[in-house]
């Protein structure tokens, strides 16, 4: 997909646009925008985008312990300023995995966190 160099800042708390952001605010926003929708849930959005962590609800961990890290790189390798997503880090914490890792950007690198529910309604 192709980015502009700027795009409205959307404000986490709020969710209210406030400004612009460019380069690697640009990206950092837009790995939280997709991280946050389900694909195919939202015709705003192609079908390219989003991700699938909903599918790994009820799975066995070891499953999900595979599947997690494909699914978070899948989703954010659609972006071409993004070159890399590794560094993966996993623990479980009751029903949801807490996931780190390393997103390496043309503009530079950062560390993006991610709850994954592992059961319905999480």
């Amino acid at each position: 997909m192709r980015y502009k160099a700027k795009t409205f800042k959307v404000d986490q708390d709020s969710g209210r646009i406030r400004g612009l952001v460019d380069e690697l605010d640009s990206v950092k926003q837009a790995v939280q925008i997709m991280l946050s929708v389900p694909r195919f849930q939202h015709e705003i959005y192609s079908r390219n985008f989003g991700h699938d962590l909903q599918d790994l609800i009820g799975k066995p961990l070891d499953y999900v312990l595979g599947d997690v890290r494909r699914m978070i790189r899948e989703a954010l390798m659609i972006d071409e300023r993004i070159i890399e997503v590794d560094d993966f880090v996993i623990d479980k914490v009751d029903e949801n995995l807490q996931v780190k890792f390393k997103v390496t950007s043309i503009y530079g690198d950062f560390y993006e966190k991610r709850s994954v529910g592992l059961s319905e309604g999480l």
